[in-house]
Parts: structure tokens; C-alpha cells; sequence
């Protein structure tokens, strides 16, 4: 399907919105409260489980993360890019994706022992998301090898999705699997690991 660049580029940045919103406010901010304020701890000893204290923070972090790709969404659709009915259809991909990535910082804030160490993941992790996820460019001029690494990666099904929602391209049904399989693992995993940190 053609489509401008401007367009093509302007669906990525939504779908690096969600990534790098949900992830550094998860990552850096669950460390602050957790480790230099203290706020989990504190919460914690009031009727307020730990469990429901964990839950509170990914949906903070997923709300925040879908609302700021919403105003992209929005901007986009101002500028005559997106669809008008763009900021509705986005929003269910924006908050789970969201989620998704805010569970993999609140693991990374979880595992770091200070807040250097969550540099090492942002620099593995995200930044090659962002770079070989098709935000600037079609996954299909990698080659065939990091083809089936970018789609492995949960960043490039939301791009396909955020791509057929905003600007009509074909839906990957592989996508909404894909993304569904990381969200359960990574919001699992990073309340286990929370709970491990947390609960001595």
C-alpha cells in the first residue's frame, strides 16, 4: 500500500510513544518511588495489598503512556495523516501495548540494584526496539534472518497494528498474538519480581 513517508513515520512515532512513555515512567519512576522514596513500603503496611499497590502502578504507567500516543494519534489526524476515526480505533493498542512495556520496566526497576543499572537494559533492549522495529522504515528491507528477530520483538506488531488503524495497511493477524504473549509474560513476570524485591 502507498502511503508518504511523513505518514509512515508519523504511525512509528506513535508506536515509540507507547515504548518509550510507558517504559522510562515504569523504569526510573516505579525505582524512585521503591527504592528512594520509600512510597511501596509505605503503602504497603496500609489496608492497601502489595499486590493492588503493583497494579496501581502498571495502570498508571499504561494510562500515562496511552494518553501521551493518543495526542500523537490526534496531531496526526489535525495534520491529515491518520483517519479521522484514528484516536478511537488506537486507543485498546496504545493502553495494552502500553502495559505491555510498563511491565517491562517495572521488571527492570525490580532487578536493578541502583539506578545506573537500568541504563544496561534501555541500551539492549529499548533502543534496538526503537532502531529495527519499523519506526522509520518497512520491516521487510531487513533481511530475512533480522526480519523474523524484529517481528519476535513486540514493538513491531504494535507499529503493524498501529499502521492498518491509522493509514488502512493489511492487518497481521501474527500481531495481536504476539502481543498478547509479551503482555501476559512481562506483567507476570514484573509483579514477581516486585514482589521478590520487596516482600523479605
Amino acid at each position: 500500500m502507498e502511503t508518504s513517508y511523513r505518514a509512515f513515520v508519523f504511525a512509528g512515532i506513535v508506536g515509540q510513544t507507547v515504548l518509550f512513555q510507558s517504559f522510562y515512567e515504569a523504569a526510573y519512576g516505579a525505582f524512585v518511588r521503591m527504592y528512594y522514596q520509600k512510597i511501596f513500603g509505605s503503602m504497603a503496611v496500609t489496608p492497601i495489598t502489595l499486590s493492588e499497590v503493583l497494579w496501581g502502578e502498571l495502570l498508571w504507567d499504561a494510562t500515562k503512556a496511552a494518553t501521551a500516543a493518543e495526542v500523537v494519534t490526534l496531531i496526526g489526524v489535525l495534520l491529515g495523516d491518520f483517519a479521522p476515526g484514528a484516536v478511537l480505533a488506537v486507543l485498546p493498542v496504545a493502553f495494552f501495548s502500553s502495559l505491555l512495556f510498563a511491565g517491562l520496566g517495572l521488571a527492570v526497576a525490580a532487578r536493578a540494584k541502583s539506578i545506573d543499572e537500568i541504563g544496561y537494559p534501555q541500551y539492549l533492549v529499548v533502543f534496538p526496539m526503537f532502531l529495527f522495529c519499523g519506526v522509520f522504515y518497512p520491516i521487510e528491507t531487513l533481511p530475512a534472518a533480522l526480519q523474523w528477530v524484529a517481528w519476535a520483538l513486540p514493538l513491531t506488531s504494535v507499529n503493524s497494528l498501529v499502521r492498518t488503524l491509522t493509514l488502512g495497511f493489511p492487518f497481521q493477524p501474527g500481531a495481536v498474538a504476539v502481543i498478547a504473549a509479551w503482555l501476559v509474560v512481562l506483567v507476570a513476570y514484573s509483579r514477581r519480581a516486585m514482589f521478590a524485591r520487596l516482600v523479605k
